[in-house]
């Protein structure tokens, strides 16, 4: 069994998670030569049914990360990173909201360092709700203050203090994070709160990329390369997030779940043109347990509304600049 760092894997869980606005942004590796990376998510669902049978709706959702350095070579350069995730609901049903938004834009460097730590900072803003800039109360900041640690052989400690003002577990309180990363040319994963990953490559055409993220996010992605540049892959993504409703206060937000599982074809190459890359796939998927809870945050949240399972069509695009 051959399993390796892949920084695809990586970016393809980061796409489904809250992603390039927290921690990651100084964290993960870089390709090599890179200032930019990106992840576009595009799906549209069949149209379903409000689960209290009061409408329908047919689901647009787009969720796009990335970040941007300013130095080529060096891993530590000053970031800027940045997530837009908008659905559009397409419905009449008075239980069902005609749409949620949420966008943040940040920054992220090292204050700190010496041979064996270093001392990042996270800072982002951002706004979310079922009407975009429509309240005051769905601002939100967001800061990730980062202590790496080298033990040696490709292992690292990473504690943090997390603040998401907009985050589904105490929003209003920064969160101890710590993470124990193991980096190899047979296994790679990190174990800790509030993330974990591994990411193997179990043949030389086969890979594994697997992460978990407190408390209710999680994706698994199955990649085979098939010949030249094209892959099939299979996945499964679990997503939740909160929202602030318009006119509502700020202590009764809204909560979307969504659970996805697909298939897909991929088509990677690194050098299409003269440098140029291009990393794009198309899937067809089933989304279930489309559910609405409303309340403060996942300790204490009542549901409120869902749609019905539907299949959809997705499209995926990667870009490394």
């Amino acid at each position: 069994m051959k399993c390796r760092w892949t920084v695809v894997g990586i970016l393809i869980l980061a796409a489904q998670a809250l992603a390039q606005t927290d921690s990651r942004m100084v964290l993960e590796p870089w390709h090599k030569q890179s200032w930019g990376q990106t992840t576009d998510k595009v799906l549209y669902e069949q149209q379903g049914d409000a689960t209290d049978g009061s409408g329908t709706a047919q689901v647009f959702w787009w969720d796009s990360i990335g970040r941007f350095r300013f130095s080529k070579t060096d891993p530590d350069a000053f970031t800027l990173g940045y997530r837009l995730l908008t659905t559009n609901f397409d419905t009449h049903s008075p239980s069902l909201p005609s749409e949620l938004n949420k966008l943040s834009l940040g920054a992220g460097m090292t204050l700190t360092q010496s041979a064996e730590s270093k001392v990042k900072l996270v800072g982002a803003v951002g706004y979310s709700g079922d009407q975009l800039f429509s309240d005051a109360n769905g601002l939100f900041g967001i800061a990730h203050l980062i202590y790496e640690h080298d033990l040696g052989s490709d292992r690292a400690l990473v504690l943090t203090v997390d603040y998401d003002g907009a985050g589904p577990l105490l929003p209003d309180v920064p969160l101890p994070g710590i993470q124990y990363v193991q980096r190899g040319e047979t296994l790679s994963y990190a174990a800790g709160f509030p993330r974990s990953f591994v990411t193997c490559r179990l043949t030389d055409a086969l890979t594994l990329d697997a992460g978990y993220e407190f408390p209710y996010q999680a994706d698994v992605y199955l990649d085979q390369r098939i010949a030249g540049h094209f892959s099939v892959f299979t996945n499964f993504a679990s997503f939740f997030d909160g929202f602030q409703l318009n006119k509502h206060a700020d202590t009764d937000r809204l909560f979307d779940q969504m659970r996805r599982v697909e298939v897909g074809v991929r088509y990677n190459n690194p050098d299409i043109w003269k440098g140029l890359s291009l990393d794009a796939a198309v899937a067809v998927g089933y989304a279930f347990d489309q559910s609405f809870f409303s309340g403060w945050d996942v300790r204490d949240l009542d549901k409120a509304s869902g749609i019905s399972d539907e299949p959809y069509i997705a499209l995926i695009i990667r870009g490394t600049f």
